[in-house]
């Protein structure tokens, strides 16, 4: 039977209302089978504040108790620091209890295995990946050789550029539990792309996090200042400081909400009209009806403002995406994305070739990604990706052009 039960807690509490009986706390300190009936509801029910109250009294019989019960209202505080992500008072806890000469086998495995879970929250978390490249157009433009209605025609190195190469990540975070829910973040994202046969297109962007993170059982907060830096055909082509606020949350069963904004200042080194401000708003929301798999809708806004005003933009984006577990160990990924990019006024080639246009973009893509759970060799994964996009631009004689292709990835996370 579950009792609805509240406490009064004034500093010097000493009456108890349960199930619409008040028992003072005197009475509770003579009746050994009442305090354990009511521990043992308590827990049945996950109220740990009611069990932190109610265990004291009952460890102060001196009457037999159940050591079942007593290990068992432990663990379970333990375990509530260790879902509110207080790594530290959680650890110390659990080592506490490993301590006791009186636990079952089967009570040392369930402490062992949350200590080698906080171990695992506290290590060094490495992320890398990696697969080979092959486009026909590596500089994403339109293979249209005449340029709107100008008159002019395009030179070979305008046209669509073929590639081969590999693209690759590797990511890297760490967070420190400081106090509580409290922890200091950091995490460094590297990506790149090498195209051995076309180096003037090789890539690389690496951005660097250390700041805030709040996390418990039922949201976690954010707050991630970075400095980020990339190159473009081996030489260098921006830096950007900016921070990001990430929020994320438990809504109803099954449901969560994950929310972020973002500032930065780019700055480029040979293309100071591209300086200026980004701004980004995201928000996602994910069901998770069974734990096979999860579906997700979401959506960014971008804007980009710079120095001079035909680069300056607006996009908008939805998002949705499905994630399934299937039998035989098989898994598989859908993500699609349309897209709107609105630029503030009208295009020119270089400063120089008027466009007469104010260049407007729709973007669209889509990628199905699949992959046997099981095959693996060294913790690295094989995935099969197929990847399509395509631009369309009101400009489409510089801008509209599409693609697809398949691919292999090789991932690992450790």
């Amino acid at each position: 039977m579950k009792y609805k039960i509240l406490f009064f807690y004034w500093l010097f509490s000493s009456t108890v209302i349960a199930n619409e009986t008040t028992y003072s706390i005197e009475q509770l300190n003579h009746n050994q089978l009442l305090t354990e009936k009511l521990l043992s509801d308590m827990l049945s029910i996950d109220r740990m504040d009611l069990v932190e109250r109610l265990l004291p009294i009952y460890q102060n019989f001196p009457e037999k108790k159940n050591p079942r019960l007593i290990n068992y209202a432990k663990i379970k505080q333990a375990r509530a620091l260790f879902l509110d992500y207080q790594n530290n008072k959680a650890k110390k806890a659990f080592q506490v209890l490993q301590n006791q000469d009186n636990l079952t086998n089967e009570e040392r495995s369930i402490i062992q295995d949350y200590l080698q879970a906080i171990d695992h929250r506290e290590s060094w978390q490495f992320s890398l990946g990696g697969n080979y490249l092959q486009t026909k157009n590596v500089n994403n433009t339109s293979g249209e050789r005449h340029i709107e209605n100008t008159g002019f025609v395009k030179n070979d190195d305008m046209l669509p550029q073929s590639a081969h190469g590999f693209a690759y990540y590797f990511d890297v975070q760490k967070n420190w539990n400081l106090i509580g829910s409290h922890y200091l973040h950091f995490a460094n994202n590297l990506y790149g792309k090498n195209y051995w046969d076309n180096h003037d297109y090789d890539e690389i962007t690496n951005r660097t996090y250390l700041g805030y993170q709040y996390q418990n059982a039922n949201y976690k907060l954010a707050l991630k200042p970075f400095y980020e830096r990339q190159w473009l055909g081996n030489h260098r082509y921006n830096w950007a400081n900016g921070a990001r606020v990430e929020y994320s949350s438990n809504l109803v069963k099954n449901w969560q909400i994950s929310t972020a904004l973002e500032f930065s200042q780019p700055r480029y080194f040979t293309q100071p009209d591209r300086n200026g401000t980004i701004k980004l708003a995201s928000a996602t929301i994910i069901w998770q009806p069974t734990e096979k798999g999860y579906y997700y809708l979401g959506t960014d806004f971008i804007r980009e403002t710079t120095r001079i005003k035909q680069y300056s933009n607006d996009m908008k984006a939805l998002r949705l995406g499905w994630r399934q577990n299937w039998g035989y160990s098989i898994a598989s990924q859908i993500n699609a994305s349309i897209a709107l990019k609105q630029y503030k006024d009208f295009a020119s080639l270089g400063n120089i070739l008027p466009l007469d246009k104010v260049r407007r973009d729709k973007i669209y893509s889509f990628n199905l990604t699949l992959w046997k759970q099981d095959w693996q060799y060294l913790g690295f994964v094989p995935k099969v990706q197929f990847r399509w996009k395509k631009q369309k631009s009101n400009i489409p004689s510089m801008f509209s052009y599409s693609e697809k292709y398949i691919q292999v990835l090789i991932e690992k996370d450790f």
